[in-house]
């Protein structure tokens, strides 16, 4: 009896340092992953800012709906313009849910006119939830200074 309670206490002490060795190793491992994670946030969202296939990308993930929606209507926007082969995508536009589907907001595109001057449209779209677009608004041009 006297032997089992002498062992005990040396048990005790082992699983302790066992344990505190764990948790001195979970730490130091959390001081090695923590700046990667604060690196690895600070690059998507610069990425997301500059690189607008990669927001794409994060937008389809998010609501991949809404990303269908904003698709349509650039598609319809850029076949508004006046010469859609020169029509550069200037700003992705916002959707926005609406009791039926989507409004789409500031789809804007640049494009080069006949006359060599830059010339930029707006547009907003109602957008189904399907895909379709319903109504397209917008398309004023002006030159661009």
């Amino acid at each position: 009896m006297r032997n089992e309670k002498q062992a005990t206490p040396a048990a005790d002490s082992l699983r302790s340092e066992g344990a505190l060795r764990r948790e001195r190793e979970h730490r130091q491992r959390m001081k090695k992953i923590v700046p990667l994670l604060i690196f690895a946030v600070i690059a998507g969202f610069i990425a997301r800012q500059e690189i607008p296939a990669f927001a794409g990308w994060v937008d389809r993930l998010l609501d991949a709906e809404a990303w269908t929606a904003a698709e349509a209507c650039r598609e319809a926007s850029k076949a508004a313009t006046d010469n859609p082969g020169f029509a550069r995508l200037a700003e992705n536009g916002s959707a926005w849910k609406t009791t039926d589907g989507y409004f789409v907001e500031n789809v804007e595109y640049t494009v080069l006119g006949t006359d060599g001057q830059e010339r930029a449209y707006s547009f907003g779209c109602n957008v189904t939830r399907a895909g379709k677009v319903v109504s397209i608004t917008g398309g004023d041009n002006a030159p661009n200074e």
